[in-house]
């Protein structure tokens, strides 16, 4: 036992880890006090009360197991399975718009051997490890390599994405482009590429208010149109949106400086998803705006760190893949935040590591290990790169010395 200790390290950025355990153990009093009253439904009465903080807390166990091991995991791996990874995304998102769960007018789920989780969360990853690779082996001299190379396959990818979930449909789209930026893609290519997501954009809302496919348009529409305060929409308003924010601005209001305390939160029991989509306002409402700002720089400073991690990291892949990842998840925690604080229309994105789920739990793992991975061999590297200066300046020192002695003797 003593043995198997000795051998878990935990390498990489340090302060990484660390924030992801502060977020880990913060969520455990925010999913506890925010899914009281869904476990309290007549509904769930077959479980005991608990059941959503244990399932919760498997789920950090497990999410935190795996960015264990994928930190462990060589980087050359993840980049020798990129392009591997993105077919089975796209699979998985055909599969799901087929054959998956549909909740809310959206299909986001699928069941595999008895396995029930979202390839959303699986491609988000997938698209920036292929991009990462991508960048890294093509200098894209034309356009109609971009095409074939990243127009196609990310297209693919983004549309797939957008039909299920408008707003992850654009959030992937933005990360995509950013990504390309980062990695060194031509302008005018890149003006392109924006230019064709916005003609996308404009047939797949046209279809979506004409046809109403994707289903998931029409309530987008009706959410904006109610966020900015249009209220002749009929729809907008029985999409409750509207109601929805209001809640979320009244825990906010009545959060103050301090908070009520823990488990004090009176707007999570009129609040439609209080432990996920709106989890932050409950958050600000029981601890104060003071702990809300520490969680939003929380995420801030993973996004500094990540920052840091691809100054070190030499080759294009490492340092797109760290930046892509964490521009992944602290965009998602962003929209979420400005969400619950009435910033952004309400769009159902969850608080990455917060909000109560399974499959974005795992994945935000996996992208984090991943990110910690190439932390890892960045440190081994520069450690490296030391201990050969170190050496070449003890060389140069015994060099010096020798010849200051030959000098010497020559003058004696």
């Amino acid at each position: 036992m003593e043995n198997l200790l000795n051998k878990i390290r935990f390498d990489g950025d340090k302060i990484i880890w660390r924030i992801i355990i502060f977020l880990s153990l913060f969520s455990i009093l925010a999913i506890f006090s925010s899914s009281s009253r869904l476990a309290s439904m007549d509904s769930y009465r077959h479980s005991t009360y608990w059941y959503f903080i244990h399932r919760h807390l498997i789920f950090l166990v497990a999410g935190f197991v795996l960015m264990y091991i994928c930190h462990r995991i060589p980087i050359s791996v993840y980049k020798n399975f990129a392009t591997l990874s993105l077919v089975v995304s796209i699979g998985l998102l055909g599969y799901m718009l087929i054959l998956g769960e549909t909740l809310n007018d959206g299909t986001r789920w699928i069941a595999i051997a008895g396995i029930r989780f979202q390839p959303i969360e699986v491609a988000k990853i997938s698209v920036v490890l292929y991009l990462a690779n991508i960048l890294e082996n093509n200098t894209f001299d034309d356009f109609k390599s971009v095409v074939r190379k990243i127009i196609i396959p990310i297209g693919t990818v983004c549309i797939l994405t957008f039909i299920a979930g408008t707003s992850m449909g654009l959030l992937l789209g933005i990360i995509c482009i950013s990504i390309l930026f980062i990695g060194g893609l031509r302008i005018k290519n890149l003006l392109k590429i924006c230019g064709l997501a916005i003609a996308a954009l404009i047939i797949l809302f046209t279809l979506g208010l004409t046809f109403h496919w994707p289903p998931r348009v029409v309530t987008a529409v009706n959410r904006i149109e109610s966020f900015f305060g249009n209220d002749d929409n009929e729809k907008a308003v029985k999409e409750s949106s509207n109601t929805q924010s209001d809640y979320a601005k009244m825990a906010v209001a009545s959060g103050g400086l301090i908070g009520k305390g823990p488990g004090n939160s009176t707007q999570r029991h009129l609040l439609p998803h209080p432990y996920s989509d709106f989890v932050f306002a409950i958050i600000i409402e029981e601890y104060g705006l003071i702990i809300g700002a520490l969680v939003l720089l929380a995420y801030m400073s993973l996004l500094y760190r990540a920052a840091i991690i691809a100054k070190k990291c030499t080759r294009i892949f490492s340092s797109v893949t760290v930046l892509g990842l964490m521009l992944m998840i602290v965009f998602q925690a962003m929209l979420n935040m400005g969400v619950s604080v009435g910033v952004f229309p309400v769009t159902g994105q969850t608080l990455p590591f917060i909000s109560l789920g399974g499959t974005s739990i795992l994945c935000t793992g996996i992208a984090l290990g991943t990110i910690l991975s190439v932390s890892r061999a960045a440190n081994n590297q520069e450690i490296s790169q030391q201990e050969s200066n170190e050496k070449e300046n003890e060389k140069h020192k015994v060099s010096d010395t020798k010849e200051k002695t030959i000098e010497y003797d020559d003058k004696q």
